[in-house]
C-alpha cells in the first residue's frame, strides 16, 4: 500500500521538475556579451510578459504556439515583434533591453549573434531602428546562430536582441538584451606631431651649454649622507604585521559566491541541496553562469 507520505513527495517531485524544464529553458545573449548592472545575478529572467487575450489577431489560433504571437505581429502596426511588445508588454525592466545597459565599453558589430532560444517562439534582432533579422519561431526552426549583415549595421550605436516564449499560458514571455556598438570614428592626423618634430632640434643645441655648469653642483652628492638614514630600515619590524595575512586566505570563500559552481564532486544548492537530484544540476548550472545568489551556490 502506497502511503500517503510517499504520493506526497512524488507530486513535489513532479512539480519541482516541471518548475525545473521551464526556468532551465531561461536564456541569455552569450555573444556579444551585454553588460548587466553590478551584483546583478538574475540576467537570464525575462523582461516583460504579454496578456494572449490582449494581442490583437489570432482569430482561432491556440495560445500555446507561435501562430497565435505571429499573427498578432502581422496585425500589428510596423508588423514587427519589436512593435508588438512595445505596444502590449507589462514592462518589468527596460523594454528594449530589460536589465542590460549601454554604459559599458562599445563593442564592434559583432559577425554573428549567439542567443540561445530558451523557448518556442519569434526572435528579432536590430541595429538601432534597422531590423537585420526575424524568424517566426528560432527556437522550432533551430534558427541557432543569427549572422549578421554588417552593412546594416553602419555606423550605430545599439545591437538589440529579443525573442517572446509562448510556452507559458495565459502571458507570453519576453527576453531582450542590449550591447553598446563603437559606430564609426577616425583618429587625428599626426602631421601636427611631425611639425613639432621638426622645431625640437633647435633646443637641443643649445642645451649642452647649460649642462656643464651643473657639473659644480655635483658637490650636493655629499647630501649621500643621509645614506645613514637607513637606520629606520630597523622599522622594519613591522613586517610580523604580515602573519595575520595568513588568516584572510582561510577565510576567502573557494569560489567567488554567486558567480561560479561549486567546487569537488558534489552539486550546488545550499538550502536547497537534497530536494531532488534535477533540482541539485539545476543550481549547479545556473550558479556557474551567475544567475543564482550565494544562498543557492554553496556545496552541498
Amino acid at each position: 500500500m502506497v502511503s500517503t507520505s510517499s504520493l506526497v513527495l512524488v507530486s513535489v517531485a513532479m512539480a519541482v521538475a516541471t518548475v525545473l524544464q521551464q526556468t532551465t529553458a531561461h536564456t541569455v545573449m552569450l555573444s556579444p556579451v551585454p553588460v548587466f548592472p553590478p551584483n546583478e545575478y538574475d540576467k537570464n529572467s525575462p523582461v516583460a510578459e504579454m496578456e494572449i487575450d490582449k494581442l490583437p489577431g489570432g482569430a482561432g489560433a491556440s495560445g500555446y504556439n507561435a501562430d497565435r504571437i505571429v499573427s498578432a505581429i502581422q496585425a500589428t502596426e510596423g508588423k514587427t515583434l519589436r512593435a508588438l511588445i512595445r505596444k502590449n508588454a507589462k514592462a518589468k525592466f527596460d523594454i528594449d533591453c530589460g536589465k542590460t545597459v549601454l554604459t559599458g565599453p562599445k563593442q564592434q558589430v559583432p559577425n554573428e549573434i549567439d542567443f540561445p532560444w530558451g523557448h518556442i517562439g519569434p526572435c528579432e534582432a536590430w541595429c538601432d531602428d534597422t531590423r537585420i533579422f526575424y524568424d517566426d519561431n528560432c527556437r522550432g526552426n533551430n534558427v541557432g546562430r543569427i549572422k549578421v549583415d554588417k552593412s546594416k549595421c553602419t555606423n550605430t550605436k545599439r545591437l538589440q536582441v529579443m525573442y517572446v516564449g509562448v510556452h507559458s499560458v495565459p502571458n507570453y514571455e519576453v527576453y531582450a538584451n542590449c550591447v553598446a556598438l563603437s559606430g564609426s570614428g577616425t583618429g587625428g592626423g599626426s602631421s601636427g606631431n611631425d611639425g613639432d618634430d621638426d622645431t625640437s632640434p633647435a633646443t637641443p643645441a643649445s642645451t649642452p651649454k647649460v649642462s656643464p655648469a651643473p657639473a659644480a653642483t655635483q658637490k650636493p652628492a655629499a647630501t649621500q649622507k643621509p645614506a645613514a638614514t637607513q637606520k629606520p630600515a630597523a622599522t622594519q619590524k613591522p613586517a610580523p604585521t604580515q602573519k595575520p595575512a595568513p588568516t584572510n586566505p582561510a577565510t576567502e570563500a573557494p569560489y567567488p559566491p554567486g558567480t561560479v559552481a561549486p567546487p569537488g564532486g558534489n552539486t550546488g544548492g545550499g538550502k536547497h541541496c537534497g530536494v531532488t537530484s534535477d533540482l541539485n544540476q539545476w543550481c549547479t548550472a545556473n550558479c556557474g553562469m551567475g544567475f543564482c545568489p550565494e544562498s543557492h551556490c554553496k556545496q552541498c
